[in-house]
């Protein structure tokens, strides 16, 4: 029992140091392409602006493609676990899918030097993303037959056709989701690694090995783009691996079939989404640069984000603001524990 245990934990840490592996080498390959073609946006809390390169959904989303087929090479020919092969490989290409979406928009992206700074110009079809992203969802339920059972605290209840349905719109909701912390280094896509990593472990928990497996591999192909994308940032996400990021944490959701336990730690982002709600979806994350390097909320004292929160929050007790990282860190900060509160409730409590 103990040498098949550990033969388990190696086939895990294996399968998570190649997801890294292969992301980490394709980011690097693909930095100075990014560069060239002029895929850049400017990172806007810096003083200087410096335009830093976009797109990384791209390779990301390779890389879990490519991890994921060879994971199941591997335990095909090994025989390790008893594995939904289809149901891993279906997951893997609806979030490639996914990302595509993102990817065109981050491709029409263009940036123009102003007399005050730059600005970003984008030509895409806003109407259309939705749809597309939905393409993704109906392509992922209709490969696969489903549990269409929801379970909850006391009892379990069969939504039938209209979990289908949820699919979609949890596909479509969490993609977009994560790109609403967009603005401070890093934010966007740590949130969402702390949260699928959660999921992923109560997935072990449970026994759910296809819902582990894509969360491991997930966050094992996101870590190398954020030890690049944390404060300084030497690359941002853009839209296509904050659609890429979010819909992995969804898909995980159903793969495990702990869609209560990812709707309570998708709180924070569900909080945001009502804050945005209050400026019509117009508002923005990020902050005001100052002259000594904290960051002053956009709208006052008006709160249209949780980022609002964290650069007003220091204001109310020693005057002096965060600075991007300290915004960075406090926010962080309140997801894990947050998120740790909901796993410790749920096992409890399930």
């Amino acid at each position: 029992m103990v040498s098949e245990t550990w033969f388990f934990f190696v086939f895990f840490v294996l399968s998570f140091i190649l997801s890294w592996f292969l992301s980490d080498i394709f980011i690097l390959k693909l930095m100075g392409f990014f560069k060239s073609i002029n895929l850049v946006i400017p990172d806007a809390q810096k003083k200087k602006k410096p335009l830093l390169t976009i797109g990384y959904g791209f390779p990301i989303a390779t890389s879990l493609l490519l991890s994921i087929s060879v994971v199941l090479i591997v335990n095909r020919i090994s025989k390790f676990f008893i594995i939904d092969e289809k149901l891993l490989l279906i997951a893997g290409f609806a979030a490639f899918l996914t990302m595509l979406v993102g990817f065109l928009d981050d491709l029409n992206t263009r940036v123009k030097k102003i007399e005050r700074g730059k600005r970003i110009d984008k030509i895409g079809l806003p109407q259309s993303k939705f749809i597309l992203v939905a393409i993704a969802g109906i392509v992922f339920i209709s490969s696969l037959s489903f549990n269409t059972t929801i379970d909850f605290v006391f009892f379990s209840f069969d939504f039938g056709i209209l979990y289908y349905l949820f699919v979609v719109l949890a596909i479509i909701g969490t993609a977009n989701a994560a790109n609403m912390l967009a603005g401070i280094n890093g934010l966007e896509v740590f949130s969402i690694i702390i949260i699928t990593a959660f999921l992923g472990l109560v997935s072990l928990v449970f026994g759910r090995v296809e819902g582990f497996l894509f969360a491991l591999l997930g966050v094992g192909v996101l870590i190398p783009f954020y030890i690049r994308n944390r404060f300084p940032a030497k690359i941002l996400p853009g839209d296509s691996l904050t659609y890429f990021s979010g819909v992995v944490f969804g898909l995980t959701a159903i793969l495990s079939k702990l869609e209560l336990f990812a709707a309570f730690l998708f709180v924070p982002w569900f909080l945001e989404f009502l804050l945005k709600l209050r400026s019509r979806l117009k508002a923005r994350s990020y902050g005001n640069l100052q002259k000594d390097g904290t960051l002053k909320s956009p709208y006052g004292k008006k709160i249209y984000s949780l980022t609002h929160i964290a650069m007003l929050f220091p204001e109310f007790f020693w005057k002096k603001r965060f600075t991007e990282k300290q915004v960075f860190n406090f926010l962080v900060g309140l997801i894990f524990l947050w998120s740790l509160i909901v796993f410790i409730l749920f096992l409890v409590l399930m």
